[in-house]
């Protein structure tokens, strides 16, 4: 048997660990305002509950610690969805553990006044100015999915390969890998409205009783002869979805009002591109 014996070494301090929790609700995110004495982010929004993990502590009790101490709500270990995790070389070297929590026990508050000055929720997709970098850049991966990233560090990650010189293909619009790359912005954005509303049972407001709806949309489309706009073509496309008489027949019509959405945003990436008609 080989013996591995682990020396003591005077290199580098290993990183400090910290919890961060970030409770959703209804698409929002609470966040809690630094407080303008802070030594770090003065002033700043930061995620509504973290701390440092003490010594012996593992990252998720401090996480449910840090949740009671500084807003006064009962977290359980299982109430916690792993998030996201931050390698930080800002200042001292940190690993953040991202949280994302969406039930606990008890009304929300600042308990800790002479730390933050007031939490409040914000979208969880649209957050304040002033919101701490690496807290922004760990609640952005997270909602699409992403696990791990980097922050101040020598070696960016997520590294994102350089666009190469690739010709445009079928599907492009004339704009090299303008597809993949919309098509990936609506995988991204799926994820994000998952991660933050779940999954949506709608009703689908469609049905045979709104054909009349569609033929004025075609007919506007006709009108137009060679020059409608894209809403003309995307509304004529939503307005047959919203006529479906199938199931079938509906998820082919989103289909095709996907398409022209996507080729519309590839019109606003070429140079003579633009948001108007």
């Amino acid at each position: 048997m080989v013996k591995r014996v682990f020396e003591k070494n005077s290199g580098p301090a290993a990183p400090s660990l910290s919890a961060h929790v970030l409770l959703l609700r209804g698409g929002k995110v609470l966040l809690a305002r630094r407080s303008p004495d802070a030594a770090y982010a003065p002033g700043l929004w930061h995620a509504g509950a973290a701390g440092k993990v003490d010594p012996g502590e593992d990252v998720v009790s401090a996480a449910v610690r840090e949740c009671g101490e500084e807003l006064g709500v009962r977290v359980e270990p299982p109430d916690l969805e792993f998030a996201h995790v931050v390698h930080s070389q800002e200042g001292a070297e940190w690993v953040h553990f991202f949280f994302v929590c969406r039930r606990w026990d008890g009304a929300v508050a600042n308990r800790e006044p002479h730390k933050h000055t007031e939490v409040a929720w914000f979208p969880a997709h649209r957050l304040p100015e002033g919101t701490v970098g690496y807290c922004a850049q760990a609640l952005a991966h997270a909602l699409t999915g992403e696990r791990f990233s980097q922050h101040r560090t020598r070696t960016p990650f997520p590294a994102r390969r350089p666009a190469g010189a690739e010709e445009a293909v079928l599907g492009d619009a004339g704009v090299a890998g303008s597809l993949a790359l919309l098509l990936e912005g609506v995988a991204e954005e799926r994820r994000r409205q998952q991660t933050l509303f779940g999954v949506q049972r709608l009703s689908p407001g469609t049905g045979p009783e709104h054909g009349e709806q569609a033929g004025r949309a075609r007919a506007r489309v006709d009108r137009a002869g060679a020059a409608p706009t894209w809403w003309d073509l995307a509304f004529e496309e939503l307005c047959e979805a919203r006529a479906a008489a199938t199931d079938e027949e509906l998820r082919t019509e989103l289909v095709q009002t996907c398409a022209v959405l996507v080729q519309w945003a590839q019109s606003t990436l070429r140079p003579s591109g633009g948001t108007g008609a």
